[in-house]
């Protein structure tokens, strides 16, 4: 089966996104987009949005839903800022901890190769994901590490390194993220990955290959999407 999460930025996008139904189908969680929070307060998208006015917000919305959220929490900034956000998330009740490997001045992921952002080292990534652990143990909230090889150029083999030192540090997920027009770069990951016999979920963000099915999604081992 195949988890579905849909982005949800207040009380009343959380109502509908709750009550939404297809074919029977409903969406299993709600994800806390830094994109899209930015975007209500009118803010750009380079992590200058408080994470408490963001954890405001995913709090009011508890309040009148009863479905678990993902944070999309960027980078994280450093090891420890990460702590704190997670020690935040956890107090009111997040599900779960989306972190990204880029370091510097955010740019949006779908800038792709256009962008100027820069990836963090393995080591730089890892030192946040161990800050995480420490401030929340394994089953407290789960920690999904976002990869931006892909969309930055990158081979398929360097993320799988990543994902590989990731998952040993402590990460509870992977999510792998791509820029083209189709799933087939995605798909190739997950399979050389699965090959592996990682058994970590891995996610998935088709905002450019929207037409890709969820049979699809989840044959090539893709479980979150």
């Amino acid at each position: 089966a195949l988890v579905r999460i849909i982005e949800v930025h207040s009380p009343v996008a959380g109502i509908i996104a709750e009550r939404a139904r297809e074919s029977g189908r409903e969406f299993d969680g709600f994800w806390s987009s830094s994109l899209t929070d930015s975007l209500m307060h009118g803010r750009p998208d380079i992590e200058v949005l408080d994470y408490r006015t963001r954890v405001a917000s995913i709090v009011e919305t508890f309040e009148v839903t009863n479905k678990p959220f993902i944070y999309d929490g960027d980078s994280g900034g450093n090891p420890e800022s990460a702590y704190y956000l997670a020690k935040a998330l956890v107090s009111c009740g997040v599900s779960g901890l989306c972190l990204e490997d880029k370091i510097g001045r955010k740019h949006n992921s779908l800038y792709g190769h256009e962008s100027s952002q820069k990836q963090a080292t393995i080591a730089e990534f890892t030192a946040r994901i161990s800050s995480v652990r420490s401030a929340v143990p394994d089953g407290g909230m789960m920690l999904i590490a976002r990869i931006e090889s892909l969309v930055l150029g990158r081979p398929i083999e360097e993320a799988l390194e990543r994902a590989d030192a990731y998952c040993a540090a402590g990460a509870d997920g992977i999510l792998i993220h791509s820029v083209h027009q189709t799933p087939d770069e995605v798909f190739a990951f997950t399979e050389k990955f699965r090959a592996k016999g990682e058994r970590l979920p891995v996610f998935a963000v088709p905002t450019t290959y929207a037409r890709t099915s969820e049979c699809e999604m989840i044959d090539h081992g893709i479980r979150c999407v």
